[in-house]
C-alpha cells in the first residue's frame, strides 16, 4: 500500500506526464484564425464573414465560432451549420461571453474567442495557486498542474469550451472554500452553462457536505464507530439550516441547466434527441471505442498519443475508487465522482487522444490536488470511510498509513 508520503511523488510524476503529453498538441499555421479549426460545415459562415479565415484542421471549434453568431438561439440563423444542433446548443455560455465581449461584432468573434480562452487558462493557475495556498498545498505545482494538464492546453488554444468551464469551476471552489458560497453557485451556474458537465462540481460537494465533513461525522457518531450512513443523516439534515442551505445552492446550477436545455429542446423541436445520448454500461465506452482508436493509428506518435491518455485513465479510475474507501475528503469526492462519470461516458470522444484528454481534463485536476492533499505532511484524515462501515478498522482521525 502506497504510505502517505508517496501521493507526493505520485502527484508531480502525473504532473510530468502532462508536461509531457502537452508537448504533443500541434502547432498552428502562424495566424490566430487556425485556433477556429474551420471544416466544411462551417466555411461558408466563416468566409462571408472575413474571406482570411481559411480551413484548418476542422474539429469542434469551428461549432463554438457559429454559436457566437446567435448563442441565445434567437434567430436559428446558424443552425444549417451545427453537425448537431440540440447537442452544440447545449454549450452556449462560451460562444454568449464571446458574443459579449466583442460587442456583436462579427468580425471580432474570432478574437474574442481566442481571448477569453487565453485569459481563462491563465486564471485556472492562479486560481490553483490561491487554493493551494489555502489548502497548504504546494501553489507552485498545483498551478503547473492546472497550467498544464494536456487536455487544457489543447482545449485554450483551439477554441473549445472546457478553458471556460475549468476558470469558473476553479473559482467557483476557491470562493466555497472562503465561505462566499452564493457567488460560488453562481460560478458553477456559468460553468454549467459552458459545459454541462459543471454540474457535477456542486453535486460533489453536496455529497461531500452531507456524508463526509466532520461537522456531521461529530453529530453522527457517538463513539467514533457508527456509520455515517443511518438514519441520523435525515435527522441532521431536517435540523440543521447551514446544511439544508448549502444543498439548496448546489442544486441551482442544475435547475438553470435544465432550464436552458428545455428551452433549446422547445426551440429545436424538429430535432430528434438521440444524439444527445452519451452515456453507457461501465467502462464500455473507454474500451470498445479506446480499441477502434488504437487499431486506426497509422503512426508511432499518434499511437502513443491516444494509447498512453487511455491507460492512463483505465489506470487512474479504479484507484480513485480504492483511495475513496480510505480517504473521502473534499478533493477526494470531486474526484471520485470524475472518475465514475468517464467510466459511463461513450462516443468518439475515447478513439481521439485529444478528445479523450478532454473528457479527464477535471478527473486530472482533482487527482493531482487529491494527492498532494494526502502527501502533505499535516494531513490528517476528517473520516475514514472503510472505518465507518467496518467497526473493527481505525476511528476516524487515526488513519495509518
Amino acid at each position: 500500500m502506497l504510505k502517505k508520503n508517496k501521493f507526493y511523488w505520485l502527484a508531480l510524476i502525473f504532473i510530468f506526464f502532462n508536461v509531457w503529453h502537452s508537448s504533443m498538441r500541434g502547432i498552428w499555421n502562424h495566424s490566430i484564425f487556425d485556433a477556429l479549426t474551420i471544416g466544411s460545415h462551417t466555411l461558408e459562415l466563416a468566409h462571408k464573414t472575413d474571406p482570411r479565415i481559411k480551413p484548418w484542421k476542422s474539429y469542434d471549434g469551428q461549432f463554438f465560432y457559429a454559436l457566437t453568431f446567435d448563442p441565445l438561439l434567437i434567430s436559428k440563423s446558424v443552425v444549417q451549420y451545427l453537425d448537431s444542433p440540440l447537442y452544440r446548443y447545449r454549450r452556449m455560455g462560451y460562444p454568449f461571453l464571446a458574443h459579449l465581449v466583442a460587442l456583436g461584432k462579427p468580425t471580432y468573434y474570432p478574437f474574442s474567442l481566442f481571448i477569453l480562452n487565453i485569459l481563462g487558462w491563465f486564471s485556472i493557475g492562479f486560481a490553483l495557486w490561491k487554493l493551494a495556498r489555502l489548502e497548504k498545498l504546494n501553489p507552485f505545482w498545483c498551478s503547473l498542474a492546472g497550467l498544464f494538464t494536456t487536455g487544457l492546453t489543447y482545449a485554450a488554444f483551439r477554441t473549445l469550451s472546457e478553458t471556460l468551464m475549468t476558470a469558473f469551476i476553479f473559482w467557483g471552489l476557491y470562493f466555497w472554500k472562503k465561505k462566499f458560497k452564493k457567488f460560488s453557485i453562481f460560478l458553477f451556474s456559468i460553468a454549467s452553462l459552458v459545459r454541462e458537465v459543471a454540474i457535477l462540481v456542486p453535486l460533489s460537494i453536496l455529497i461531500y457536505e452531507f456524508c463526509f465533513n466532520k461537522n456531521i461525522n461529530k453529530e453522527n457518531s457517538e463513539d467514533g464507530k457508527e456509520s455515517t450512513f443511518k438514519k441520523n443523516n435525515l435527522q441532521y439534515l431536517l435540523t440543521n439550516q447551514k446544511l439544508r442551505n448549502n444543498i439548496m445552492l448546489s442544486l441551482i446550477p442544475m435547475v438553470v441547466v435544465i432550464i436552458w436545455h428545455t428551452y433549446v429542446s422547445a426551440r429545436l423541436s424538429e430535432f430528434t434527441n438521440w444524439e444527445l445520448n452519451r452515456i453507457t454500461v461501465p467502462f464500455g465506452g473507454i474500451i470498445k471505442e479506446g480499441w477502434i482508436g488504437i487499431s486506426q493509428k497509422t503512426s508511432l506518435t499518434e499511437y502513443t498519443r491516444t494509447l498512453s491518455i487511455l491507460f492512463l485513465t483505465i489506470l487512474l479510475i479504479p484507484f480513485t475508487f480504492y483511495l475513496f474507501f480510505k480517504y473521502p475528503t473534499f478533493w477526494g469526492t470531486l474526484c471520485t465522482i470524475q472518475s465514475l462519470f468517464c467510466t459511463i461516458v461513450k462516443g468518439d470522444v475515447w478513439n481521439y487522444h485529444a478528445s479523450s484528454a478532454r473528457v479527464i481534463i477535471l478527473l486530472t485536476i482533482f487527482s493531482i490536488l487529491w494527492f498532494f492533499e494526502l502527501g502533505a505532511k499535516n494531513f490528517n484524515p476528517e473520516f475514514n470511510l472503510t472505518a465507518s462501515l467496518n467497526p473493527k478498522h481505525s476511528q476516524p482521525g487515526n488513519v495509518s498509513g
